[in-house]
């Protein structure tokens, strides 16, 4: 699936988020925004970062937020994400879902309208050798409870302690993406996440150095119902084992969905011409000068 790109403020019940983070100003804005959110929308907030709690209510005293206050009412918790139930993802993933649906329903009772909730995952699985899998099974089974759910959840990963291939395949696991949104897979190739539709941009080289890298992206965006868009204007050049990728992830839509390319360089359009019996699943939209 492709993410949407979206604000943290953005973010709404039913909706799992990923939040890629590179420095402290950037987590900053991130959780001051989410937790503004949804301490107006009258939600009970759970805020697990990868920092002191006492760091956190110091944002939110300076945002003006009444971090304090929300405290002291129950609204909102903050506590460090090795404090928090996130700190079980390691060694007992069932339990932390069973924790964190029934923190939905306690919300419920006491007379909030739902629970949202943002902690850093990265932090919370240091250490495991098979930390990709385990984050992925967990992020694709708490996005389906979520989307059924009085709920949202905004999984904030530091963009530096992650392969940019394991980072695409994160992002790939939630519906919406909040923070820089351009993931260099390599010096000859970058992904972004489109704003305002379901797809990618790609930039650079697409050629046999980067064919894993294009297989991967696309790969992880191939989920969901919608169109699948790829913004193509800054692609510089792709051949025909690159072309080839794109058919074959055109043809693993489904019934009722098309790869939409705007603006690919002529180049492509000539190849895919080439391929004319199976482009039937692909529209081009605008052509690159």
């Amino acid at each position: 699936m492709a993410p949407t790109a979206v604000l943290s403020e953005a973010v709404s019940h039913g909706q799992h988020a990923c939040g890629v983070v590179g420095c402290r100003s950037e987590r900053l804005r991130m959780v001051t925004g989410f937790v503004r959110c949804g301490l107006a929308a009258g939600d009970r907030v759970w805020c697990f970062p990868n920092g002191r709690r006492s760091d956190v209510l110091g944002w939110l005293r300076r945002d003006d937020l009444g971090g304090d206050d929300a405290v002291a009412r129950g609204q909102l918790t903050v506590l460090s994400t090795h404090e928090s139930s996130l700190s079980g993802l390691d060694s007992d993933p069932d339990r932390v879902i069973d924790d964190l649906c029934r923190a939905v329903d306690e919300a419920l009772d006491d007379g909030w309208n739902g629970l949202r909730i943002i902690g850093d995952l990265g932090w919370a699985i240091r250490g495991r050798a098979d930390a990709q899998p385990l984050l992925l099974d967990f992020e694709a089974r708490i996005g389906e409870i979520l989307a059924a759910s009085p709920a949202a959840m905004l999984c904030q990963y530091d963009r530096y302690r992650f392969a940019a291939d394991t980072m695409l395949a994160l992002a790939g696991a939630h519906c919406a993406m909040i923070g820089k949104t351009e993931i260099p897979l390599s010096e000859q190739l970058t992904v972004s996440l489109l704003t305002g539709m379901p797809g990618l941009r790609l930039s650079g080289e697409a050629d046999l150095s980067t064919r894993d890298i294009l297989v991967t992206a696309l790969d992880a965006a191939v989920e969901g119902e919608s169109d699948l868009h790829l913004e193509l204007s800054e692609l510089s050049f792709i051949d025909s084992g690159g072309a080839r990728v794109m058919l074959r992830t055109a043809g693993k839509l489904g019934p009722g969905r098309r790869m939409v390319l705007h603006r690919p360089p002529p180049s492509l359009t000539v190849v895919l011409d080439l391929f004319g019996e199976t482009t039937t699943v692909v529209t081009v939209a605008g052509q690159a000068g």
